[in-house]
């Protein structure tokens, strides 16, 4: 794709039968989602990193900084990712016998942490795809759960061309379906 793809989306572009237009708005509705969702993705992988750096900080969590960068790093993995350094963080607080520790790094990884991707992932990738923030909710939790990890690429691409659809749809309409 990186190599030939400009060759590849002249082909399909060609073998479609939609009108030339129609099919480069397609495209660009295409690229346009996947780089907001990887955008979006990176993005949030940061801020993720940087509260629970804050939080590792707050609750005497050592070596706060490495378990951050771990975090912004698990935090690209779909569904479990923040998941893969909180649980065995929240398993040495509860060990280490300070109740104050383990319920205030089981909290902040649950109520603050976690949910960073819920809120903020809908707004990033909404300025990338021009989807409402609760489609772009939607299709990602329906692509991770028809195609697995991969889904929350997948899911908001599958929208933005049914959206894309739509659009060519109402334009053929009110051309009175010429093209």
């Amino acid at each position: 794709f990186l190599k030939d793809g400009r060759i590849l989306r002249r082909a399909l572009i060609d073998l479609s039968p939609l009108r030339k237009d129609y099919a480069e708005a397609i495209f660009i509705r295409i690229k346009d989602s996947v780089n907001a969702v990887v955008r979006g993705s990176l993005v949030i992988a940061l801020i993720q990193g940087a509260v629970s750096i804050a939080g590792f900080l707050i609750f005497g969590i050592p070596n706060p900084v490495l378990l951050g960068a771990l975090t912004a790093l698990s935090s690209l993995v779909p569904g479990i990712g923040v998941t893969l350094v909180f649980l065995p963080v929240i398993i040495y607080a509860f060990f280490s016998k300070s109740l104050e520790m383990f319920l205030g790094i089981a909290l902040w990884g649950l109520l603050i942490v976690g949910m960073i991707d819920n809120f903020i992932r809908p707004y990033l990738v909404k300025r990338g795809s021009g989807l409402h923030p609760a489609v772009v909710f939607l299709s990602v939790l329906g692509g991770l759960f028809a195609f697995g990890p991969l889904g929350f690429v997948i899911g908001p691409v599958i929208f933005s061309v049914f959206f894309a659809l739509l659009d060519i749809y109402a334009d053929l309409s009110r051309d009175g379906l010429e093209g």
